[in-house]
């Protein structure tokens, strides 16, 4: 039975050193596989040691003379995975164009892409030798596993076209698509066997630290295939403020530190590269068409220093190994959490005198109630039409959990708490307390009126049109004069005076309170 095949990790008579929840994991499978489920789904964060949990369950098949055919979804993985099973003592054949076949070995890794390819050429190739050769599909990064063609092939593989009795094994740290629904097209049986707080809180993880930039306008940005269009969303972070302002919080937050910027398009990318380096510091570009000799180098450079910043638009989101990145910028936005939580996990392994991961979020992924910090995302579930940006926002509600806090000061994002955790800033509530003074309340009395009759008014209105004349003054001030002494304004009087003024003939008067 193919289950058997997990039941030792021994390598040359040495224990491959795995720590607990590995060990925990390998025995879920076991248990699952056991359980009569052909197709598990093992949850492993980023940083965690999934390819060593790998090399431990492959080393367990070769024990038991089962062979296993690990796929990744991309041909630079390829050879990265095949030269990490390599130094873990894995001896492995590479399905690749360009390598010479050797059907020889126990362990092949291949690219899902090369599989598909040549088996929809229906011919006796590497490829189609190995998966029939197989007993264990491994799949890396299996959330890019249920696309139309990757997923027919999975199940062909477990409907017995290449050979029965097949077991299926997905390995990722997100567990769902772009439009966050569940892997259950392929898989059968969700495994989770430590959770990303947990692993920060054994210290096999680096804490991410939140810092909530300037979020731009994307109300008018198409969603295709449950994220935002590149192209448009471009657009938003192409102007001149939110470009600076990459730079500028790059700046005042992690200045020197060693960074990777995730942008929406290689236009945006380039555009950040220059701009760093005009400002005087290190950066560097990388796309898709570089080529892996000179990828491998950026990323050594990047790794040793000598590189501070390296800009891209998705390629260093999987499978790139280098713990002393110390800086995530978010340039871009996206509704993915398989892609969120990918980006920030670049920043989130451990190195030497790394207190915390930081997280740059220009687009307000950390903000968003259905997104949020990556290492809240828990809500995991293989129910496809389930999507897992709704059960996160439910399960805070259910928990009654307190929303995200931009501290106005450093833009630090915090929660549960008024002060700002990184510069002290005490943020004020929308609704402040009204602050009440001791002081005893006297009565305030009225003014009495003056009791005049319609002659006495119009005397009084004549003093005021000729006080007003004699200063200057227009109608409009008089008016005021005289509602000062008697509380309402001179309706149905005289708007010109006849006779003299009693004001003139005397200095004073007695309006002169008026003045």
């Amino acid at each position: 039975m193919v289950h058997q095949a997990l039941k030792t990790y021994v390598k040359d008579g040495e224990i491959i050193s795995l720590r607990d929840y590995q060990k925990h994991s390998i025995s879920l499978l076991a248990q699952s596989v056991r359980q009569k489920n052909r197709s598990p789904l093992l949850v492993i964060s980023t940083g965690s040691g999934k390819t060593r949990t790998a090399a431990a369950i492959c080393q367990r098949a070769i024990e038991k003379s089962n062979r296993v055919l690990f796929i990744t979804p991309r041909r630079g993985l390829t050879f990265q995975a095949s030269q990490d099973f390599d130094d873990l003592g894995i001896e492995n054949g590479i399905i690749m164009s360009g390598v010479e076949h050797d059907n020889r070995h126990m362990v092949e890794v291949a690219s899902m892409d090369t599989i598909i390819s040549r088996l929809s050429r229906n011919c006796l190739t590497g490829a189609l030798l190995g998966v029939e050769a197989a007993d264990i599909l491994i799949i890396d990064e299996a959330h890019l596993s249920v696309s139309d063609k990757r997923k027919q092939f999975l199940l062909d593989a477990l409907d017995g076209k290449y050979g029965d009795g097949k077991i299926v094994i997905g390995l990722t740290a997100s567990p769902c698509v772009n439009g966050g629904g569940g892997l259950g097209a392929v898989y059968d049986d969700l495994l989770v066997p430590i959770t990303m707080q947990e692993l920060i809180n054994k210290g096999y993880l680096t804490k991410p630290r939140y810092f909530a930039a300037e979020k731009p306008d994307l109300s008018q940005v198409k969603i295709a295939a449950g994220d935002y269009k590149k192209n448009e969303l471009s657009d938003a972070f192409m102007g001149e403020a939110i470009m600076g302002d990459v730079l500028k919080n790059w700046i005042r937050i992690a200045e020197n530190t060693i960074t990777v910027v995730f942008t929406p398009t290689r236009a945006t990318a380039a555009e950040l590269v220059d701009r760093f380096n005009y400002a005087g510091y290190v950066a560097e570009y990388v796309d898709a068409n570089t080529p892996d000799n000179e990828r491998k180098k950026m990323f050594d450079r990047l790794g040793s220093g000598k590189t501070k910043i390296i800009c891209n638009v998705g390629i260093i989101g999987l499978g790139i190994d280098i713990p002393t990145i110390e800086t995530v910028v978010m340039a871009t936005a996206t509704k993915s959490v398989a892609k969120w939580m990918q980006a920030v996990g670049r920043a989130m392994r451990v190195s030497d005198n790394k207190e915390y991961a930081t997280v740059i979020d220009h687009g307000g992924m950390c903000i968003d109630p259905k997104i949020g910090g990556v290492e809240t995302i828990t809500a995991w579930t293989l129910e496809e039409k389930s999507k897992i940006q709704d059960r996160n926002l439910q399960e805070k509600k259910d928990r009654k959990e307190p929303m995200e806090i931009v501290c106005v000061k450093c833009k630090t994002v915090f929660k549960a708490r008024r002060d700002c955790p990184a510069c002290g800033h005490e943020m004020k509530t929308k609704r402040q307390k009204l602050k009440v003074y001791q002081a005893d309340l006297k009565e305030v009395k009225a003014k009495k009126m003056l009791n005049l009759d319609k002659p006495g008014k119009q005397r009084l209105w004549n003093e005021c049109l000729y006080k007003a004349s004699h200063l200057g003054m227009k109608v409009g001030a008089a008016a005021h004069m005289y509602r000062k002494q008697t509380k309402v304004w001179p309706a149905g009087l005289e708007k010109v005076p006849k006779g003299k003024s009693q004001w003139n003939m005397t200095a004073s008067g007695f309006l002169d309170s008026c003045r």
